[in-house]
């Protein structure tokens, strides 16, 4: 992942993104990651524990306080979610806004972690691995802990891992070769705490992006 900025690079081992400059080689697409506006439904369920649910919402308050965008703002982010690589003179001319001003706008949004980062997509096909699926998944844990989902996201097959409210306990995103590799993952799936799961194929894929919606109006509230 790069994080977009004005400065030099930085590697990620080091605690942070590399900086994304507004040259450099274009034929990569891109494409930016923003926080999402979380909502605290989900955790008005009783699923979690007390003490869990007072956290999570200490925590998505802090968020929510720290993000206020104006219509400039969400105007950048619209852009960057169609070009991350965009240069900043061309979001300025787009936008109508100085270039300076259009970078110290990005750098604050990376700073409050509106924008998370900066990733290429690549077509999966491109490195053989054209199966998709979707799999349920029960586990083997405690109401309300994510032990076994942290051990399932550090699988290089895994792309999503999401913690869910309904009859099953994860419902992960995985990128694979063929049936056989597929056959290994769940056996390591087993492995790691895993009682059962079920797989859905993904046959054709209609939509797949990582783009929020940027409603303009949002900032007007």
């Amino acid at each position: 992942m790069v994080e977009r900025g004005s400065s030099g690079e930085k590697d990620a081992s080091m605690g942070g993104f590399l900086s994304r400059r507004d040259g450099g080689n274009r034929g990569n697409p891109f494409k930016i990651l923003i926080f999402p506006e979380i909502s605290l439904a989900f955790f008005q369920n009783d699923i979690l524990l007390k003490e869990t649910k007072t956290e999570y919402r200490s925590e998505i308050n802090q968020i929510q306080r720290r993000i206020m965008l104006d219509k400039t703002d969400k105007a950048i982010l619209r852009l960057l979610q169609q070009n991350a690589r965009m240069p900043n003179a061309e979001i300025a001319r787009k936008i109508k806004l100085a270039p300076s001003a259009v970078l110290k706008r990005i750098q604050r949004m990376e700073q409050e972690k509106i924008i998370t980062g900066y990733e290429a997509k690549i077509d999966p096909r491109a490195l053989g691995l054209g199966m998709g699926s979707f799999i349920k998944i029960h586990a083997d844990e405690k109401l309300g802990e994510v032990a076994v989902g942290k051990k399932i996201a550090a699988l290089p097959e895994v792309q999503e891992v999401h913690f869910m409210a309904g009859d099953f306990y994860y419902l992960i995103k995985v990128r694979e070769k063929d049936p056989e590799a597929h056959v290994s993952l769940v056996r390591k799936l087993g492995r790691l705490g895993v009682r059962d799961c079920q797989t859905l194929l993904i046959l054709q894929t209609v939509k797949d992006t990582s783009a929020i919606p940027v409603y303009e109006k949002d900032a007007e509230k």
